[in-house]
């Protein structure tokens, strides 16, 4: 069962009401669209700005400790806006809340609290917690606020458009509910700046020497401003066991992955960039041909429309499409620790991890992380999100 089935199943009334109709007679949604450009990614966009809001009130925070969740934003855990519709064409973005903390079998629908009062303490938070960010990310990264808004238009834009009558008309309507369900049991993929880059097709396999298999897949094909040309792997997938890498980072952290030598397609190549956060990695190669390839627009920097067709190509899986059914509800933060993800239908397989999952206008949605166990309650394939990865390694021009 993926995750938008697992939403209309386990909360009351799930699909009723007039859902992300709501949303475009927002101010905030207007503006949105006159940067995005597309209704449906703009509706995503919107709802997740919304929820952001939603979670950072006190009221959200108080119905989370009486289930026994200290923090929402917990690494260990996940919150999925999840979309889904109804019989009559009508979207709903609804949160979904996966927490190790959570004990219970069966899960629980939250005490929503949508009132204009509980709305408004929300935003205010929100705001303090954006403002706070970009002014972390300016210090760290040395950088004017013009080059901070220009990464993180969603925000910025979100910060000036969102309004009182915008807050007053989603405590009238009251679109959303929220679900707190157990965190089920995931596994690696293992068997496990114009920002434009291309894939290579088929696919190339990532492997630990020479003389053995691939066990990943590779991402995208790009130039590193200081390493030249290269491709993306994930972390995990250069390694043959797991708890290798958990050893090189408990004893010697990220420097310790570098400089490593790996096996791309069967040409030789040097991890230079690495990222434990977003489990990604850039290779440099040296040989290489790209005689068989497909370009693409770069990473996409909105919220994936819902149920956005995608694709992949993974060494196990070979080449396939599915549906987008929802994403992480940090998926715009600018600073390094967050670890965004887009959840797909459970269709990945042993090997495919580090595999590039574009829609089909050509952007990069993300990149391969893990899936559930089988017959885990919800199943999902997760994706980590691709703006964060392409940041994450500071991949630049394109091939």
């Amino acid at each position: 069962m993926n995750i938008s089935e697992f939403m209309q199943q386990n909360l009351a009334g799930a699909n009723e009401g007039e859902g992300s109709a709501i949303l475009s007679h927002t101010q905030l949604f207007s503006a949105l669209y006159n940067l995005i450009g597309n209704e449906r990614a703009t509706e995503a966009t919107t709802a997740t700005v919304l929820w952001q809001i939603i979670a950072a009130s006190l009221p959200f925070t108080y119905e989370l400790w009486n289930l026994g969740i200290a923090d929402v934003g917990n690494l260990s855990g996940q919150n999925i806006v999840v979309s889904h519709g109804n019989d009559y064409g009508r979207t709903h973005y609804n949160l979904l809340i996966l927490s190790p903390q959570y004990r219970k079998e069966a899960p629980t629908e939250l005490s929503l609290d949508q009132s204009y009062r509980a709305l408004e303490d929300g935003y205010r938070r929100w705001r303090q917690q954006q403002l706070a960010e970009f002014s972390q990310f300016r210090k760290r990264e040395a950088v004017s606020l013009e080059a901070i808004t220009e990464r993180s238009q969603i925000l910025s834009t979100s910060l000036k458009a969102l309004s009182t009558q915008d807050l007053e008309q989603i405590a009238y309507s009251r679109p959303f509910k929220a679900l707190v369900a157990r965190m089920p049991v995931v596994v690696p993929s293992l068997t496990m700046n114009v920002l434009q880059s291309i894939i290579p097709s088929p696919a190339w396999g990532v492997a630990t020497t020479a003389y053995n298999s691939a066990i990943s897949t590779v991402g995208i094909a790009s130039y590193h401003d200081t390493y030249g040309f290269g491709v993306t792997a994930c972390l995990h997938g250069v390694f043959d066991q797991l708890n290798d890498l958990n050893t090189i980072m408990n004893t010697q952290g990220i420097q310790g992955v570098l400089g490593r030598i790996v096996w791309i397609n069967g040409q030789q190549g040097i991890i230079r960039e690495a990222d434990y956060i977003t489990d990604s990695c850039f290779i440099q190669l040296n040989n290489y041909s790209l005689a068989n390839s497909y370009s693409t627009q770069g990473p996409m920097k909105y919220a994936p429309p819902v149920a956005a067709r995608v694709e992949f190509t993974g060494i196990a899986s070979g080449t396939k499409n599915t549906y987008v059914k929802g994403h992480d509800m940090s998926i715009f933060s600018l600073l390094p620790g967050s670890q965004p993800k887009v959840y797909t239908e459970p269709i990945t397989s042993p090997g495919d991890s580090g595999a590039t999952l574009i829609d089909e206008n050509d952007y990069v949605v993300g990149f391969s992380f893990n899936r559930t166990g089988l017959g885990e309650y919800p199943e999902f394939s997760s994706w980590m999100w691709a703006h964060a990865v392409y940041n994450a390694l500071g991949l630049g021009t394109t091939v």
